[in-house]
């Protein structure tokens, strides 16, 4: 009799197992759908603001690429206190060289 019942026992806590087992990876599949699909849509919004700047970008005029990289660097705007002239005079050294 005592076996009869720990064999039950333990049919029901494997059941309840499996069941508990089946909801927590449906539980995870709904995430990561969630996940993806969140993603996709960072993705495609970034796609978006990229050709935008892109075609703002070749509308400015600067077709030379010495000339877009130039303009990207502003020489008397610093960034988080880092001077940045030092980088645009390697530019135009680099676009002088280049022109020779």
């Amino acid at each position: 009799a005592w076996e009869e019942e720990s064999a039950q026992r333990l049919k029901a806590k494997q059941e309840a197992e499996g069941t508990e087992k089946a909801e927590i990876i449906a539980a995870a599949d709904k995430e990561r759908e969630l996940f993806y699909a969140q993603r996709a849509k960072q993705i495609q919004a970034k796609q978006q603001t990229n050709r935008e700047k892109e075609e703002v970008q070749a509308k400015s005029g600067a077709e030379d690429t010495w000339e877009a990289a130039l303009n990207l660097t502003d020489s008397g705007k610093t960034d988080g206190g880092a001077d940045l002239t030092r980088m645009r005079q390697l530019l135009l050294k680099l676009k002088h060289k280049r022109s020779e």
